[in-house]
């Protein structure tokens, strides 16, 4: 591979045949080799910062900054960076305790209420179940016992009715025997006979109405008895099953609110806790020592300025400390090419600030930005230096093609040049001379003149710089 040749620049003006020396440099034009380069413009950048944001948690409203160390400066580990007017934090985290007492008092008085409501239910389920006993008991003593005795009284009392019937019968008999036999008055007969034929007629007739009184209570008064024993039984039992599955929702509907209450008694807690690590994170300190940013790292300068008054949006970096001595250039390549340009290429930095060539190697992102173009990293290894981040500066990137042809420094055009078009001054026996001249590419140190330049032409330097 041929080797890029060297540009010895000659540093010392020649003498001008002229009234008025000119005191401009002159660099002799060199037939060499250089390679295909791409030359853009981009910034340097923190290559290693750290970034500060306030990730809060709850706490909603407007961030004020009151005070605020300078962009710029240099800051220490545990130095406070910025102070924020905390009243509207403060405000809310004395309304955060206030609501988490009433949640408190709240999640309290259902769980005792809950209690009181548990014990209530278990009375009245007791009280059911000994009325479904008692109705039970009252059913089966009915069954068992009453209705047994029942039958044994009316079998008894019809017994002692026929058997006073019989003895009248029995008695008529023999007074109407003993009045024949003894031949008393007849005034006296007919009072005895009559009265124990009506005594004997009424007892008959007794008998009979009795004989229907138990007929009817054979026939309906018992069952009738009996089916209202049952039927105490049914509705005892179908009470006792409403009342067991109503206090079963009840419970179910006051265990949903002792949940509801303990989700809002947790949920206030977690508020306030979250709220409480908010307002430590308004104590904003330095991480580490190094350069304080207003911004993130990669802001474009003077996006943010940190001042008294001013606003912070939450989960925004709004401040980066960075280490002053670690920087990268940060610029783009177009969509045309990028098929050219891979992670790995080899880098020149030039800072406006100074014509310093930083040697690098470039890192690309697929990620197309603004207007198709592609980010494009060049991590820098520096000494210690006084270039800082926000400074503008030129990308070149050094392409694997190569071109042979005219070549002049690039600081001939004070260390930038457009490609195109330009005119130079060229001494030439003596005289100078204004030449077009066509620029091609340029690999950061050399430039390719296309046209209107020879090998040897010795060239002034640039006045616009």
């Amino acid at each position: 591979m041929r080797r890029m040749m060297l540009i010895v620049v000659l540093g010392a003006p020649l003498a001008l045949a002229q009234e008025d020396v000119d005191t401009r440099r002159v660099f002799m034009a060199k037939r060499g080799t250089i390679h295909v380069g791409l030359e853009r413009p981009g910034r340097l950048v923190p290559a290693d910062a750290a970034e500060i944001s306030l990730e809060l948690e709850a706490f909603g409203g407007d961030l004020r900054v009151l005070e605020a160390k300078e962009h710029g400066s240099q800051v220490s580990k545990g130095e406070v960076l910025v102070r924020f007017d905390t009243r509207t934090i403060e405000r809310q985290l004395r309304q955060a305790r206030l609501d988490l007492g009433l949640a408190e008092q709240t999640y309290k008085n259902e769980e005792q209420e809950s209690a009181l409501n548990h014990e209530a239910e278990a009375e009245k389920a007791a009280a059911a179940e000994r009325a479904l006993s008692r109705a039970r008991r009252a059913l089966e003593g009915f069954l068992l016992h009453e209705k047994a005795h029942r039958n044994d009284r009316k079998r008894l009392d019809r017994e002692a009715w026929q058997h006073r019937q019989d003895d009248q019968k029995d008695e008529l008999v023999q007074l109407e025997k003993m009045y024949t036999e003894d031949e008393l008055v007849d005034a006296t007969e007919e009072i005895v006979l009559k009265r124990a034929r009506r005594n004997l007629r009424r007892t008959v007739a007794n008998n009979a109405l009795r004989d229907k009184i138990r007929a009817y209570s054979d026939e309906y008064k018992e069952p009738l008895r009996q089916e209202d024993l049952e039927i105490a039984v049914e509705q005892k039992t179908a009470s006792l099953d409403r009342l067991l599955r109503s206090q079963a929702i009840a419970r179910l509907r006051r265990e949903a609110g002792l949940k509801r209450s303990d989700f809002a008694l947790q949920k206030q807690r977690d508020h306030l806790a979250r709220l409480e690590r908010d307002l430590a994170k308004l104590d904003v300190r330095a991480s580490r020592a190094g350069l304080l940013l207003h911004g993130a790292p990669e802001d474009e300068p003077g996006a943010m300025r940190l001042k008294r008054g001013g606003k912070v949006k939450t989960w925004q970096v709004f401040l980066s400390v960075a280490d002053p001595g670690r920087l990268k250039a940060l610029s783009s390549v177009t969509e045309e090419d990028i098929l050219n340009v891979t992670s790995g290429l080899e880098a020149a930095v030039v800072p406006k600030a100074r014509p310093d060539l930083l040697p690098g190697r470039i890192e690309v992102a697929y990620m197309p930005g603004a207007h198709q173009k592609y980010r494009v990293d060049v991590p820098l290894k520096m000494a210690e230096s006084d270039l800082r981040p926000g400074m503008q500066c030129t990308v070149w990137i050094r392409l694997p093609e190569e071109r042979d042809g005219v070549l002049l420094p690039l600081e001939c055009f004070g260390g930038s040049v457009d490609a195109g078009k330009a005119k130079v001054t060229v001494l030439r026996e003596g005289k100078q001379e204004e030449v077009e001249i066509v620029v091609g590419v340029s690999d950061g140190v050399q430039v390719l003149i296309e046209e209107g330049l020879e090998e040897d032409d010795r060239v002034l330097e640039t006045e616009d710089k």
